[in-house]
């Protein structure tokens, strides 16, 4: 996923956005991106955990450094899209205060 999605974030920089990976006994674990909208609202993106690091609290971890990450950038408020089928990332992003919405004008929706 990392490798896959660098190319697609390589030009996402401060203040505009960032991209993280989380490395666990120098291994990547996962990754987590942020993208600053023009209207202020900041978006969650490429959220995620190799299977075998999952459990671990990492993506709550990533959620909060993209959220205050974003709060510095600017942004007043956030969202994310999810497929339905993701379950897990589901509990994370509602534990971390992210509510189901039908819509957020500019959030790419996912597949």
């Amino acid at each position: 996923m990392a490798e896959a999605s660098i190319e697609t974030y390589r030009d996402v920089k401060p203040p505009k956005g960032i991209v993280y990976l989380t490395r666990v006994d120098e291994e990547i674990a996962g990754m987590g991106a942020l993208r600053k909208l023009g209207n202020g609202i900041g978006e969650i993106k490429r959220m995620y955990n190799r299977f075998s690091f999952r459990g671990r609290g990492l993506g709550k971890l990533m959620i909060s450094r993209l959220l205050d990450k974003g709060k510095e950038f600017g942004c007043t408020g956030f969202g994310l899209s999810s497929p339905k089928f993701a379950y897990a990332a589901h509990h994370v992003y509602k534990s971390t205060g992210f509510e189901v919405v039908d819509f957020i004008d500019g959030i790419e929706i996912a597949e």
